[in-house]
């Protein structure tokens, strides 16, 4: 009897596939709503401990510099820069956790507070007074990419936002192709 039900189970596991990989259309509100605060609050926890380990290292390369041993600030800076990679190695869904409904000083041609609501829109007052409405979504370790979905003009623009690896701030090119200067988070 055991090797006839572990042959059915391994069945079900190759043609249904795990049960923790379900169709998003079958998870319940209450998991993805769960997952996105975990992502969040996990991504958040770590966040110090990156600035701290990157301002020690900046310390120590600058130590080693002052002291004109170069092979050890060398060392010390492709240490740093690991570990600058390797924090931007969060999941997209972490990532998304960590945008959604925050505001930022969108810092284009003229400065606006734009919002990246949980739903996927992209909310700025002057926009939506212009007739813009536009989504967003991760596309990138650290870039968001928003599409202009209605709108007087432009539909169907994509534009990418590249945001530092600290989260604090973004630049860009905007749907006009003029840059988009650092724009920090407000909130």
């Amino acid at each position: 009897m055991r090797p006839l039900r572990s042959l059915i189970l391994a069945f079900l596991a190759t043609t249904i596939g795990p049960l923790h990989a379900a169709e998003p259309a079958t998870e319940p509100a209450e998991l993805s709503a769960l997952r996105r605060d975990f992502e969040k609050r996990k991504s958040e926890a770590v966040r110090p401990v990156f600035s701290w380990y990157d301002a020690e290292l900046s310390r120590l390369e600058r130590s080693f510099t002052v002291r004109g041993n170069l092979d050890a600030a060398l060392a010390i800076r492709k240490e740093r820069e690991y570990s600058r990679s390797d924090q931007a190695a969060i999941s997209p869904a972490a990532f998304k956790a960590l945008l959604d409904d925050t505001r930022w000083r969108w810092n284009g041609s003229v400065p606006q507070d734009i919002t990246f609501k949980r739903d996927g829109f992209l909310e700025c007052e002057e926009w939506a007074r212009q007739g813009f409405t536009l989504k967003w979504q991760v596309t990138g370790t650290n870039s968001v990419t928003y599409t202009i979905v209605k709108g007087p003009t432009a539909v169907g623009k994509e534009v990418v936002l590249t945001f530092a690896k600290d989260l604090n701030s973004f630049t860009g090119t905007n749907n006009d192709g003029l840059p988009i200067n650092s724009s920090p988070r407000l909130k």
